[in-house]
């Protein structure tokens, strides 16, 4: 937990001492056959840890290694896998194990963001699978109705932010699949693409409303942190999907025009929205929300400013040449709370966007 809660300006050498100091211990506890519900979350803030600190490739590795234990364990499946862990007994205890579960799941698609063509490490979710339940009523150790994804696929269903990320989660794992699809005919990928658009779509504007409603009804300026990943996620899937195809000029066949005009207006529109959300990260960082902020919203401000820095290349606009560095400056900020964001400005700086 030290990890997480000390700013880059905060730490130096002790730092890396104390992460391999962390990483140690853990192989320690694996090597001496304990296995736990609190090894994987301690692992899986490991591999948080190197993500938001951008130590690659530790962290693809990390978090397949979070999948395997998980695996191992039999969390991932109760029903027909074998279970090296004791039968729950109580209704809190197997809450925790689903959302562990779910924890592995979210940083498996964020950490698969950056390339193409890997294997997840650990299956989508099934339209069966239950989904978190209300933190209020975990937190009190309330029994609830817990609904599964085919059900809360719904977005205009209230949940709460946790599920919201499990959802986005969701949506960026049909992305990554849809990307790296290969087997399908072209016809077929176009009406996927424009499938997985709408849905992102829906998701990102209930997030929205909800986000609004939070700030309206919370006295706390940072209380809304927590629906962060969900949206920064989400606005990741979306980025990276329009990237597909708005570059590609895929042509000849029918539906093609639709889904490269869509990707090219919604690379836009995103870009935009992400420019927004960084203006609210800036000032949620401003009040003091730093350690509540999620570094799962890195990725959405690095392909936007790659975006805006690609489309004023092309153009000799000078005003999204601004929004880029509007999205930079936030960077910045948010490179005093970890060192991915270093690494990204390092990157922009460099190629000057892409396409």
């Amino acid at each position: 937990m030290q990890l997480h809660t000390r700013s880059c300006s905060e730490v130096e050498s002790g730092d890396a001492d104390l992460y391999r100091s962390a990483k140690a211990c853990y192989v320690y506890i694996e090597s001496s056959n304990v296995f736990s519900v609190k090894v994987l979350q301690a692992l899986l803030l490991i591999a948080l840890y190197e993500i938001s600190n951008a130590i690659y490739p530790a962290a693809y590795l990390t978090v397949g290694h979070c999948a395997r234990l998980g695996h191992a364990m039999g969390i991932h499946q109760r029903s027909d896998s074998p279970q090296m862990l004791n039968q729950v007994g109580t209704w809190v205890e197997l809450e925790e194990r689903r959302r562990t579960w779910w924890a592995v799941i979210i940083l498996d698609r964020y950490v698969n963001l950056g390339g193409r063509n890997r294997p997840l490490a650990c299956e989508d979710a099934q339209p069966e699978d239950f989904l978190p339940a209300d933190d209020k009523s975990w937190d009190r150790g309330e029994i609830t109705v817990v609904e599964p994804l085919a059900v809360r696929a719904n977005t205009t269903i209230e949940v709460c932010p946790f599920t919201r990320t499990c959802q986005a989660a969701h949506i960026l794992a049909r992305v990554l699949g849809h990307l790296n699809d290969r087997s399908s005919d072209v016809d077929f990928r176009c009406e996927e693409a424009m499938q997985l658009h709408r849905t992102a779509q829906a998701l990102s504007h209930t997030l929205l409303n909800e986000l609004e409603q939070w700030i309206e009804k919370v006295y706390d300026p940072t209380a809304h942190l927590p629906l962060f990943s969900a949206i920064g996620i989400c606005y990741s899937a979306s980025l990276l999907l329009y990237d597909r195809y708005c570059c590609s000029g895929i042509l000849g066949v029918a539906g093609n025009v639709e889904v490269q005009q869509t990707a090219l207006s919604g690379i836009n529109e995103v870009s935009r929205a992400v420019l927004q959300f960084a203006k609210s990260i800036r000032s949620a960082m401003d009040l003091g929300g730093a350690l509540r902020m999620s570094p799962l919203v890195l990725d959405c401000l690095y392909q936007a400013a790659a975006n805006f820095m690609w489309q004023s290349r092309e153009t000799g606009n000078s005003d999204l040449l601004n929004m880029a560095n509007e999205i930079l400056s936030v960077l910045e900020v948010l490179g005093t709370r970890w060192k991915a964001p270093s690494a990204y400005l390092s990157i922009l700086r460099n190629s000057g966007g892409h396409c």
